[in-house]
């Protein structure tokens, strides 16, 4: 059911009960006091609408009050407000009309990476998020310069594209036979129409995703970034500490800014991550004998000796060994760290600066 096809419902019902004192406008202004809102257009500039149970039950009674207040500042008589508002709160949970706000939406749908595909299913499924009165809200949302709109949209084409196992060769070949005139029917008409069912969704997830970029929104420049190769991210003076530092470096080396990826390892390091410390010794704090030593001794208080030997058994693709199970052995893993020692002041201040991070990190 689209918002219109909504207003034309309660529209109806409304007119029956109350007679033609009730006008069809005034529906979107009703509703979004329904929900709280002193107004559509500060419904639409916070929140979108979906079909979906109400995550939580709002009191009929206050639902209806605010109606009825609404409808007094429109002009509506006591006797018609009571009727209207009535009307009103009974269509949106008759057609479980609920809103949410967009901050929370994309907040869910990023949430819903490769671990959490099943909680996106559960999503999609229990709130009817692809419903045409959502995708129509967001559309709205985003006509009006929405950067979380535009996001939101493209989130939700993304959860179409293919995966990276599935090329899409059969489907596509069918697909451009059918362009050059070839009739299909069956499985060939199929494998064809989900072609360009992804074509398209994977051209609106781009449209929307640099359409959220464009506007400032820094998770979409991180997501440019990594699908794109666009670097905008790295030139942008936005607040990127709340991004994965592992991420953010390695999306610098893909499109070759070191001096980020320095940055971005230098965080994670400094937050306990092992393998950046392991980076950076290796690769940009090589010359720095200090920093260096600074690196093991925080990976130490971690609990990791990155001087000692670290060798394991695995399988051919890479999976741990297994005894029990036997076949061919492969030997994985690094050789322990060997460093020019410092002199007693450099090892006491490498120390110090180890433990002042260690000691950050638990503050968290």
């Amino acid at each position: 059911m689209s918002i219109k096809s909504l207003a034309h419902l309660a529209h109806q019902s409304g007119v029956a009960a109350a007679g033609p004192a009730f006008k069809r406008s005034h529906f979107y202004e009703l509703m979004a006091a329904a929900f709280g809102y002193g107004s559509y257009a500060a419904l639409g500039a916070e929140s979108v609408l979906l079909k979906r149970k109400p995550l939580i039950a709002e009191s009929t009674a206050g639902r209806l009050a605010n109606v009825r207040s609404r409808c007094t500042s429109l002009g509506y008589g006591d006797p018609v407000s009571e009727i209207v508002a009535s009307v009103i709160c009974s269509v949106l949970a008759e057609q479980d009309v609920d809103v949410i706000r967009l901050n929370d939406l994309v907040e869910r749908l990023r949430e819903s990476g490769d671990e959490c595909e099943s909680y996106l299913d559960q999503f999609l499924q229990a709130e009817e998020v692809r419903s045409s009165i959502l995708r129509e809200s967001l559309q709205s949302a985003a006509e009006r310069g929405s950067a979380l709109a535009h996001y939101a949209i493209a989130l939700l084409h993304a959860y179409d594209l293919p995966d990276d196992e599935d090329d899409g060769t059969a489907s596509a070949y069918w697909s451009r036979q059918r362009r050059a005139g070839v009739e299909l029917s069956g499985a060939k008409a199929e494998w064809a129409d989900e072609y360009d069912r992804r074509e398209e969704s994977n051209s609106r997830y781009e449209h929307h995703l640099r359409a959220a970029a464009s506007l400032g929104y820094k998770h979409a420049l991180v997501d440019v970034a990594e699908r794109f190769g666009d670097a905008s991210v790295f030139e942008s003076r936005l607040d990127l500490s709340d991004q994965d530092p592992i991420r953010m470096a390695v999306l610098a080396r893909s499109v070759g800014r070191p001096d980020q990826e320095k940055h971005w390892l230098t965080i994670a390091a400094e937050g306990g991550n092992i393998e950046a410390m392991l980076d950076l010794i290796d690769g940009f704090d090589a010359d720095d004998l200090k920093a260096c030593w600074k690196w093991l001794h925080l990976a130490k208080l971690h609990g990791t000796d990155l001087t000692a030997n670290d060798h394991h058994a695995i399988n051919e693709d890479g999976s741990p060994y297994d005894d029990d199970v036997g076949g061919p052995m492969y030997v994985d893993g690094r050789d322990g760290i060997k460093l020019k020692g410092l002199n007693a002041e450099e090892d006491r201040q490498a120390r110090v600066a180890a433990f002042e991070l260690f000691e950050r990190t638990r503050g968290h």
